[in-house]
């Protein structure tokens, strides 16, 4: 609650251990917990949404945990019970206002995390569909994964984007 109400009262010493202690709840609690805690990290994310430092000093209190918030919130969006209390959701959103609030200095993790959502999407049309169920979670996840690559378009320039287009 502290991180969707009190965001900007937390300390500046407590970030990492606050960040550190978050990402730690993601891949080994329960569906329930792992999804508050994306919803934490979202929270603590958008903060940074009118944050001008990041423009003019290139960098912001996100950038040292950006790839490993990245990484491990895309092992949460494959656990097997990522479908239990909206985690797989929580996490794709998660990720997006992540890369929303990035700072310049995050741009080439960002640049590296492309292919693998591109790579994601291309695999998501070989998954299995058997009931309406199926199909409705195969189409969330490419909705998901678009709205990913739509964010880091909008991150990068198009010279950036340009060499991955023939994939998307």
């Amino acid at each position: 609650r502290i991180c969707d109400l009190h965001v900007r009262s937390i300390p500046e010493e407590t970030f990492p251990t606050l960040v550190n202690g978050l990402a730690g709840k993601l891949l080994n609690e329960t569906p329930r917990v792992s999804s508050q805690a994306c919803f934490g990290i979202h929270n603590l994310a958008a903060a940074f949404s009118n944050d001008n430092t990041a423009e003019t000093a290139g960098t912001n209190a996100l950038t040292t945990y950006m790839p490993q918030l990245l990484q491990t919130l895309l092992l949460v969006v494959d656990r097997s019970d990522a479908s239990e209390s909206n985690l797989r959701i929580c996490a794709f959103e998660a990720i997006s206002v992540l890369i929303q609030n990035s700072a310049p200095d995050v741009k080439h993790v960002l640049l590296q995390l492309l292919p693998a959502i591109i790579d994601r999407l291309a695999q998501s049309f070989n998954m299995p569909v058997l009931t309406n169920e199926d199909k409705e979670q195969k189409e969330g996840v490419q909705g998901l994964l678009c709205g990913l690559i739509q964010v880091i378009a909008t991150k990068t320039t198009k010279e950036d984007i340009m060499q991955h287009c023939d994939l998307i």
